[in-house]
């Protein structure tokens, strides 16, 4: 686990070694959920949710608010009874199976507290498990903490469980552990050749979606490749240099896009040298509410290929 640096002191020491003890933390209770059973449900935007989606979200929140209780925390779930048309009762009952000695008054109180309104000059935001319907079909999902701070992402947390590591950003570079939160080293991302650029957007996205991305990659005059993944591991990608850009294209039915899905990746990407930006060039601000309603879609990039995505994307005309 995180400790001193080579006794340096570090900007936000204190909340990046709690945050990655706490993505540590849940992504142990997912996958252990993964090998004993889990129950899926649907929330009321018919998005999928299950039990190990709220017993990581309680592991998150009780782990950051015990070392820094007066911080807001901006969490993706809420408590289970706000689920249209399920049996709450029966559902909390197998939720507490995947978080043994934890009594239902402290869960459906700790999972609560996550739902400020991400407005506060300091809040941490969380998403429990980032990609569900990969998490359910055994492919990628992951755990995303992040410290916002003025509207930035001041620090991320990003456990990657499919790739088995923790990236996360630090002064001096990004750097990774192994998923239990050990091992840490920097990440050196490899020199990657601007005239091949590898892309990464959704493995669930429409055709409508993926036909627009195509027209962008085309757009860059450049050999380009597509790696189609679920979750935030896709900034992991870029910031670890596996690959140059990340792209989400406007929902075409324009549902916005939740804080706690970027700031994360949003972090570990700035970190490492790139650029996260929305389709027209603005940066977000993650602290003017849950979800941004200034912002169209989502563009990271690597410092060597952003001016290149940027034109493309224009030149689409997205």
């Amino acid at each position: 686990m995180r400790g001193n640096i080579s006794g340096e002191k570090l900007s936000f020491e204190k909340e990046t070694a709690v945050a990655i003890r706490a993505v540590a933390q849940a992504c142990a209770v997912c996958e252990a959920a993964r090998k004993t059973g889990f129950d899926k449900n649907k929330k009321s935007d018919g998005t999928p949710v299950t039990t190990a989606d709220y017993a990581a979200q309680f592991v998150l929140i009780k782990e950051i608010a015990k070392h820094f209780p007066a911080d807001e925390i901006v969490a993706e779930e809420t408590p289970p009874h706000s689920l249209a048309g399920s049996g709450a009762d029966g559902l909390l009952e197998e939720i507490l199976k995947l978080i043994p000695e934890t009594g239902a008054g402290e869960f459906m109180e700790t999972v609560g507290r996550g739902n400020a309104d991400a407005k506060s000059e300091r809040f941490w935001t969380l998403d429990p498990i980032d990609g569900t319907a990969g998490f359910i079909n055994s492919a990628q999902f992951a755990v995303a903490a992040a410290l916002v701070e003025n509207g930035r992402p001041a620090l991320g947390v990003l456990g990657c469980p499919g790739l088995g590591f923790i990236m996360f950003s630090a002064p001096g570079g990004v750097r990774k552990a192994r998923i239990d939160g050990s091992g840490e080293q920097p990440v050196r991302a490899p020199e990657r050749n601007a005239e091949k650029i590898v892309f990464c957007e959704t493995a669930r996205g429409t055709p409508e979606a993926y036909a627009l991305t195509e027209k962008i990659m085309s757009g860059t005059n450049a050999r380009t490749q597509s790696v189609k993944m679920d979750a935030q591991c896709k900034y992991a990608l870029v910031a670890g240099g596996d690959a140059d850009a990340y792209l989400r294209v406007p929902n075409s039915d324009g549902r916005l896009e939740s804080v706690w899905d970027h700031a994360a990746g949003a972090a570990i990407v700035e970190c490492a040298g790139g650029r996260v930006c929305d389709f027209d060039g603005r940066e977000f601000c993650f602290s003017q509410g849950r979800t941004f309603e200034r912002n169209r879609g989502v563009a990271a990039a690597t410092k060597e290929v952003y001016d290149k995505v940027m034109e493309a994307i224009q030149k689409a005309g997205v």
